[in-house]
């Protein structure tokens, strides 16, 4: 049995400014079987870095039917469900509101479902490669910021 591999796709989404005033964005959405529960999208504004969002792919399931989601991510779809709404709240206390044809969101769900099914998600927290990242070469406890070696409380 071959493990599920990651889903992507790139989706046109509108970042709305003001009535009638919309900035086309291109959206890239990730969903990896090694983080099962999560969406992972990138909103890449014509100015700037890529502004990266995680949320529940249960929350983009749900909202894709009904308005869900409750603080930093709200999705609630139009009238006629062709395209459904994103509100992203920063933890700055900046709004943002784009939107974004839902048919394409729908296919990267079923993708993503046919991979991992709902219900029969597994975290695979990589745990020896976090510990790695975590200590130097030497198994010892990483520099401070200073440059200094951090003091190491082993024998």
């Amino acid at each position: 049995m071959t493990p599920p591999t990651r889903v992507t796709t790139t989706v046109p989404a509108l970042l709305l400014l003001a009535p009638a005033i919309e900035l086309p964005v291109r959206s890239t959405w990730t969903h990896d079987p090694r983080d099962p529960f999560a969406v992972h999208v990138d909103f890449h504004v014509p100015a700037g870095a890529p502004e990266h969002w995680v949320f529940a792919r249960d929350l983009l399931a749900e909202g894709l039917g009904v308005p869900a989601g409750q603080g930093d991510v709200l999705i609630e779809p139009e009238i006629g469900h062709r395209h459904v709404l994103l509100l992203l709240r920063g933890v700055d206390g900046s709004t943002a509101v784009l939107r974004t044809p839902s048919a394409a969101l729908e296919e990267f769900l079923q993708r993503s479902f046919a991979g991992v099914p709902s219900g029969r998600e597994q975290y695979r927290a990589d745990l020896d490669g976090w510990i790695r990242q975590t200590l130097d070469d030497d198994g010892r406890r990483p520099t401070t910021g200073t440059g200094t070696r951090a003091e190491d409380p082993r024998p």
